[in-house]
Parts: structure tokens; sequence; C-alpha cells
């Protein structure tokens, strides 16, 4: 099982650090969050993208677009670019 120990040090000094076992990604991102707001970061959410949805899952949910992520901007502009021409 992959361990992991994340640690931060602020301008202070002051250090904030986290430790965990998983083998589940959705886990990780978990812990990774908890950390990452522990560290004194803000934001409204730090989820999981999956890059592969069996199909049986495609026909219940809709595409969810992360759209802070340069990568999935490049190919919706490629992809718009390919539908004007």
């Amino acid at each position: 099982m992959p361990s992991f120990y994340l640690q931060s040090i602020d301008d202070n000094g002051g250090t904030t650090t986290k430790s965990f076992d998983s083998c589940y990604i959705d886990e990780v991102v978990d812990y990774v969050d908890d950390f990452l707001r522990g560290s004194g970061f803000c934001y409204d959410e730090l989820k999981l993208v999956k890059a592969f949805t069996p199909d049986k899952e495609l026909a219940e949910e809709p595409t969810v677009y992360d759209f802070n992520n340069p990568r999935v901007l490049a190919e919706l502009k490629a992809k718009a670019n390919e539908e004007d021409n």
C-alpha cells in the first residue's frame, strides 16, 4: 500500500504535516484536500475527475468539464475550431 507524507512550512516557520496510507485515488484526494485546507488554502472543492467512465455510467451521468484545467480548455478550443471549419 502506498504511503504518503505531506509537509508545508509557512512564513512564520509553522509546520503542517499529514501522513497516510491508501491504495485508492478517491481517498488520496480527500487526504490531500484535508492537508491543503489545514495549510491555510481556501477553495470551493478539490475533486477527482475520472479519465475513463464505463459506457453504463456515461448513459447516467452528464459530462463534467474542469474549466480550470489547461488541458481540458485546449481540447475544447481545438474541438470548437474543428466544428467551425
